[in-house]
């Protein structure tokens, strides 16, 4: 049998149990675990420190550089081509 077309996987593969998450890894990445155990998220998400990290560099461009990388034309069509991929989806949609 072929590769299923989303995943791109083999239906034996589709079947095949996924390694349980290590929690604690997971509680690491994200700060706010770490002194609450229920966190209101009712309206506001807590964030991963991949996030913080991220954010953080791109706040330095925007107030250190004027957003010379963070609204540069070649990033937003980066952006969208990994979306595009992500979704299985054509980088622009024809009208």
């Amino acid at each position: 049998m072929g590769t299923d077309t989303v995943t791109g996987k083999s239906p034996a593969s589709l079947d095949a149990p996924a390694a349980a998450p290590d929690w604690a890894e997971v509680r690491r990445e994200f700060p706010t675990t770490e002194r609450f155990v229920y966190p209101d998220v009712a309206r506001k998400g807590i964030l991963p420190r991949v996030v913080e990290a991220a954010m953080g560099d791109w706040m330095a461009d925007v107030y250190g550089r004027a957003g010379t990388d963070a609204f540069a034309m070649e990033g937003i069509e980066a952006t969208r081509a990994a979306v595009a991929e992500t979704y299985g989806a054509p980088e622009r949609a024809s009208r």
